[in-house]
């Protein structure tokens, strides 16, 4: 599935460059989005983001609540690899898009209240009024949302329904930024 040219994709970076950006008192997605067509690419991310998130969605009655935090947790940490693909076409929703990446790790110890205030109604976030950075944003906030469900509410029927729809929120807006990415 071809979902961006290739000067985007080249925006998925080896470990190593993660690595690299710490040291180098620059910020992770910074470094991303300025490396993004000197680095070596994996066309095949997004395809795995849509299997780990389908993986998820399938799962969701029958995994431990362990392991869908674990599962939802990562598809949250690989979306920070992927949205600079998309700021690199989508330049006007880059200090949207950088501030929710860089609040990854404060997403996953919120309440469920408060990532919806702060991330899902952008309480915390710059303001932003095109809808594909909203596209963009959710296929970070909906997988850490499910996290904190998996690690903070109880297991329950309630419990395995919200995290249904926010990974099937998360499948929705992946289409939405493909079609966006697409035409671009």
């Amino acid at each position: 599935m071809k979902l961006f040219n290739l000067s985007a994709l080249a925006a998925v970076l080896a470990s190593s460059v993660l690595l690299s950006a710490c040291n180098s008192g620059e910020s992770n997605t910074d470094t991303l989005i300025a490396e993004a067509d000197s680095s070596i690419s994996n066309p095949d991310q997004w395809l795995k983001y849509e299997n780990l998130a389908t993986q998820i969605k399938q799962n969701h009655n029958s995994a431990s609540f362990s392991e869908l935090a674990t599962q939802a947790s990562n598809l949250t940490r690989l979306s920070t690899e992927l949205l600079p693909q998309f700021i690199e076409q989508n330049a006007e929703c880059k200090e949207y898009l950088t501030v929710a990446m860089d609040s990854v790790e404060t997403m996953f110890s919120l309440t469920l209240e408060q990532i919806e205030s702060d991330y899902h109604a952008d309480g915390k976030l710059p303001a932003m009024n095109d809808v594909k950075c909203y596209h963009a944003k959710d296929l970070l906030v909906h997988p850490a949302t499910v996290a904190v469900i998996a690690k903070k509410l109880p297991e329950s029927t309630e419990s395995r329904e919200m995290i249904l729809d926010e990974i099937s929120e998360v499948l929705e807006h992946l289409k939405q930024v493909q079609h966006a990415s697409v035409q671009k």
